[in-house]
């Protein structure tokens, strides 16, 4: 073929600007999200691997089920806080925008709702206290009290730092609350504490959390704590229509505050109370537990929600349309990339995470390992991790809603969704069991599924192109290699290292896959850049990105691209060669 590259028409080109030498969080669009998105990641993952590892060690120790209800607890309680923080940061980041000089009054006005909001929460749990009978839940309750208030009074410190774009500090801060819960659950385990206490672990990651995230408060952004603790009144009417607003925004938020999760196990908890004996009560519970330390696929897309609702917010102040667009298309294709992959590795593996890291879970009083309790977890793992993931991928859209100012309608799918989850977990965990948890969830995230994908369509007036049907191959490739590699379940150093092994081969088919069937575009090679720009790697970055290049150009299928000689970065889009694969959804 004959090289026409010197007479490629210029309005044909994908123009891709070499980064200016700014910190990521100082320029906004698509990059700076993805590399916000990809910090929150990695670190919340390092975290999660922790929380993981918690749930190995404390298995069989009658400190799990504790920990995992209090955690329970402390998220149905600090719902509204977790929901009324993402409309604090679209709202305060459009006012940077649109009014910088009365962005801090606005601030310290909407925090005094947290405050209230967080004072009539924490009653609302001492009385939930008192009206409960029963030791366990009562228990977990009183432990977490604290940690209710706390949450709600010092949350806009966070926030704020989310609006200044600062996702490498929220991340750190964040990612460190899966190492504390591992060593201070390995700490109880070792000194033989009771178990019970393990609920009073909630409390401790939120204390050491609170105290650099207070500091980098102050140090990395314009808002000062004195000014937000004497400005703003809940007489202004703004305090008013951002409560209505935060509203919204909680029932979109529900599931990224793992409500949907934490419903189940507390409507699951109460009906097994009336049901089982209280040893196998708690068992059941364990291993409910259990199964929902294992939700990344589900998380990995929500990390990506915070990000994506301060670009939103700010494209939208800046009325740019179409970056907003960009911007909802490449994050959600990058995330829904990274939560199929773990979403198909953990359905294909999940029966032998099961038998080799919690084979005691399934162990009876007497000894004997129960096979139909096995049965049901694997049953209960596959149904809660699908639907799970269902419900972080509408997460992202609903944030995205809020992000333009739409809060309204998802949180309509979402609160329909909620009530459906609750009702169909009572009448299914009633006639079946644990399992039934797990099938109610699974039904519930695939009524929000269309509606969400619907309204975010309709509400930004968006072409997706997330690439769903080209990941095919790698993923079929990667459910085979799991389901049926001889994991050796006997020895766990043998374990860990076929698990390497697996997961490094996984790693080639799913790289090589994606830039030869064109599941990135062009321009992601460019965002990948500068993301290894940003942790000083810009030299691996310019290298993975030429291997890019060469294996996405080996199907012919896709539109070739060309390298410039020159220093800029940019790539060119060969004229002559038409052929692309066709967009999927």
């Amino acid at each position: 073929m004959t090289d026409n590259s010197d007479n490629v028409d210029k309005t044909d080109e994908i123009d891709i600007v070499k980064p200016k030498k700014k910190a990521f969080h100082e320029e906004a669009g698509v990059s700076r999200a993805i590399i916000s998105g990809t910090y929150v990641t990695i670190f919340s993952l390092f975290g999660s691997l922790l929380f993981w590892g918690y749930s190995v060690i404390a298995t069989g120790s009658g400190g799990l089920e504790y920990q995992g209800l209090a955690s329970t607890i402390v998220a149905l309680f600090t719902v509204f806080n977790g929901g009324f923080i993402q409309a604090y940061i679209a709202k305060i980041k459009n006012l940077t925008v649109t009014k910088p000089e009365e962005a801090e009054t606005y601030a310290a006005t909407y925090t005094k709702v947290f405050w209230l909001t967080g004072i009539i929460m924490t009653v609302l749990a001492i009385i939930t206290a008192f009206a409960f009978n029963d030791e366990y839940i009562s228990t977990c309750i009183w432990f977490v009290i604290p940690n209710i208030l706390f949450s709600y009074t010092f949350s806009f410190a966070n926030g704020l730092l989310q609006v200044k774009n600062r996702y490498d500090i929220v991340g750190i801060i964040g990612g460190m609350s899966g190492t504390y819960l591992f060593l201070f659950g390995y700490l109880f385990i070792f000194l033989d504490i009771d178990g019970k206490f393990h609920a009073f672990i909630p409390l401790i990651i939120l204390i050491l959390n609170l105290i650099p995230t207070l500091y980098f408060f102050e140090k990395k952004t314009p808002f000062k704590m004195k000014n937000i603790i004497k400005k703003g009144s809940l007489k202004d009417k703004q305090a008013g229509k951002f409560f209505k607003y935060s509203l919204f925004s909680t029932v979109t938020n529900l599931d990224v505050l793992g409500i949907f999760g934490h419903i189940s196990i507390f409507i699951t908890a109460s009906i097994l109370a009336f049901q089982l004996p209280n040893d196998l009560k708690k068992q059941q519970m364990e291993i409910f537990s259990i199964v929902g330390s294992y939700v990344v696929s589900k998380v990995i897309i929500q990390f990506f929600s915070g990000p994506l609702n301060v670009e939103l917010a700010e494209s939208i102040a800046n009325d740019d349309k179409d970056g907003a667009r960009e911007v909802l298309n490449t994050l959600g294709r990058i995330s829904l990339i990274l939560g199929l992959l773990m979403l198909i590795v953990l359905v294909a593996f999940g029966k032998t995470l099961l038998l080799m890291l919690h084979e005691k879970a399934f162990i009876l009083t007497g000894g004997t390992f129960d096979n139909e309790l096995y049965q049901t977890g694997i049953l209960l793992f596959a149904f809660f991790t699908i639907g799970q993931f269902f419900f972080g991928f509408c997460s992202l859209f609903g944030n995205a809603l809020v992000g333009i100012g739409a809060a309204r309608l998802s949180a309509r799918g979402f609160g329909i969704a909620l009530v459906l989850c609750a009702v169909l977990t009572a009448i299914f965990v009633f006639f079946f069991g644990l399992v039934g948890a797990g099938i109610a969830n699974l039904l519930s995230s695939l009524f929000l599924l269309p509606y969400m994908l619907y309204s975010a369509k309709k509400a930004i007036d968006i072409e997706f192109d997330f690439r769903v049907l080209r990941q095919l191959p790698h993923l079929i490739l990667i459910f085979v290699l799991f389901y049926f590699y001889p994991f050796p379940t006997d020895d766990f150093v043998a374990f860990m290292i076929a698990l390497i092994i697996v997961v490094l081969i996984t790693a080639v088919i799913m790289l090589t896959s994606m830039m030869f069937w064109g599941v990135m575009r062009p321009e992601d090679f460019n965002l990948m850049k500068d993301f290894l720009k940003s942790i000083k790697m810009g030299g691996l970055g310019d290298l993975m990105q030429k291997g890019c290049v060469i294996i996405y150009n080996l199907n012919p299928l896709n539109k070739k691209i060309i390298c410039s000689k020159d220093d800029t970065g940019e790539y060119n889009l060969e004229k002559d060669i038409e052929k692309d694969i066709e967009k999927d959804v």
